[in-house]
């Protein structure tokens, strides 16, 4: 769909560039600004010509909008009882656009690290509290999250049981932790 020379416009962010490499859906831009970032296809759009935004592209970026909305609910929810000592359950959102302020060409790995980072942490944190229990939010995505943290949970963690949490709270996307009984 891209080619080496295109120009593109970003779907979800203002400006945009000039395609200078493309490996899959994975898309190299050098922006206006003379840097080069990595984009998936799905974040771009042709600048010019007759190109259209298809409806599923706008029904992603609004459902993306919707997604950082509850993000947004939901991290501040966590704060709210990360105050509460007295509380017998904690949240903790692990999405990565509520843990660090940019993570823009930050390979995978690098995002997955800073995510069981903050995942100890707060385990620590909720042990340390006495909490009844704690619910990591990971989102769905690929599961390499969710993996990461069960298997943490399994490794280092294994006088704990955890489950899927409730899924009409936070569908297939989040973890619970049982502290206590």
């Amino acid at each position: 769909m891209y080619q080496v020379g295109d120009q593109v416009r970003f779907l979800n962010e203002e400006g945009g560039g000039v395609v200078t490499a493309v490996n899959g859906s994975l898309i190299t831009v050098e922006t206006e600004d003379g840097f080069d970032y990595q984009y998936q296809a799905s974040e771009l759009v042709k600048s010019g010509g007759d190109y259209q935004i298809s409806q599923a592209d706008v029904d992603k970026v609004i459902n993306q909008e919707k997604m950082d909305k509850q993000n947004a609910r939901l991290s501040q929810r966590f704060n709210h009882l990360d105050k509460m000592s007295t509380s017998d359950e904690m949240e903790v959102d692990l999405h990565i656009e509520s843990l660090i302020d940019s993570h823009r060409g930050m390979p995978n790995y690098k995002i997955v690290e800073v995510q069981m980072a903050h995942f100890r942490r707060s385990m620590q944190k909720a042990i340390s509290r006495n909490m009844k229990s704690i619910i990591f939010i990971h989102g769905v995505g690929a599961g390499v999250l969710r993996e990461e943290i069960r298997t943490e949970l399994r490794n280092n963690f294994p006088g704990y049981e955890f489950l899927d949490a409730s899924y009409q709270r936070y569908g297939a996307g989040a973890t619970q932790v049982l502290l206590r009984g």
